[in-house]
């Protein structure tokens, strides 16, 4: 799922990470983790990042993989501004900067966590940020080879949700790939969009607590709105719920009515109990 971050509002995020001595991808990360909060209000979130691990110079034209993952912890709080959250993902970012050639399967396996094959240990959400375009050129690395981007067509999500962030053509590009054993298309389509209005706002007001940006399309407010309407008129029904499960219990008493775990109620007992609690209630004190 791709979409197109607000120019205006990515323009600004360049300005803001200036500020406070922050990198494009602090910024980025800080709007997935105000993302993250808003969805789960979770106060501590991990995400996953790749790093190149080229950090020597003579590394840096060799061919061969060194990339390595951080894990990035960050503590978000509703009553942070934006800015104090980009503060913390900038510290955490930095502090994780110092140690990025500690191989992530070590740190796994001094963690002693468990492995599990259907899951990443220490984190489920990746953020990358690709600040190199190469679509359409070719790089000399040695004499007699050149370098170019090639697209891989991958059908399967390694992670539960990979927030990819690129420039093209003076644009910032989004992606969410995501596992769809847990998530529907619809799902990300609205999540996507929650990122476009949550970063435009944060750009907009990054003073505001991050529990309060405006993260909700135009059309879901609207439905809020309808669905908030106590002017609106009801359906008008025939009989209560309680008289429904009387007609039910004389019926068929016996017949499965509530289910707790490895309890079950018909609705003949249920209605006793009902008629038991209301009997209670109106004799009074």
């Amino acid at each position: 799922m791709t979409g197109v971050l607000d120019h205006d509002a990515t323009q600004t995020a360049f300005k803001l990470g200036q500020q406070q001595g922050a990198s494009l991808f602090m910024v980025l990360l800080a709007a997935v983790d105000a993302l993250l909060y808003r969805y789960t209000m979770q106060q501590d979130i991990v995400i996953g990042s790749p790093l190149a691990g080229r950090d020597h110079h003579e590394l840096e034209e060799q061919i061969g993989y060194y990339i390595n993952t951080l894990a990035l912890r960050t503590r978000p709080s509703g009553d942070d501004s934006f800015s104090v959250l980009l503060d913390k993902v900038k510290t955490t970012t930095l502090e994780a900067y110092e140690h990025q050639i500690y191989p992530f399967d070590r740190l796994v396996d001094e963690l002693h966590l468990r492995r599990d094959t259907s899951r990443l240990p220490l984190f489920d959400v990746l953020i990358e940020v690709q600040n190199t375009d190469l679509s359409g050129r070719q790089i000399p690395v040695i004499e007699g080879l050149t370098v170019r981007n090639f697209e891989l067509d991958n059908p399967i999500s390694k992670f539960d949700l990979n927030f990819r962030f690129w420039e093209a053509q003076d644009e910032l590009h989004a992606q969410i790939e995501y596992n769809t054993d847990l998530f529907k298309r619809t799902t990300i389509e609205r999540m996507l969009g929650h990122l476009q209005r949550l970063f435009r706002s944060a750009m907009a007001h990054p003073e505001q607590h991050i529990g309060k940006l405006p993260m909700l399309t135009e059309a879901e407010q609207q439905q809020l709105i309808n669905w908030n309407d106590t002017k609106a008129k009801l359906p008008e029904v025939e009989r209560s719920v309680a008289q429904i499960i009387e007609d039910i219990a004389a019926a068929t008493p016996e017949r499965t009515a509530v289910v707790f775990r490895d309890q079950t109620v018909s609705y003949g007992e249920l209605n006793d109990e009902a008629n038991r609690l209301a009997h209670f209630l109106s004799a009074g004190p």
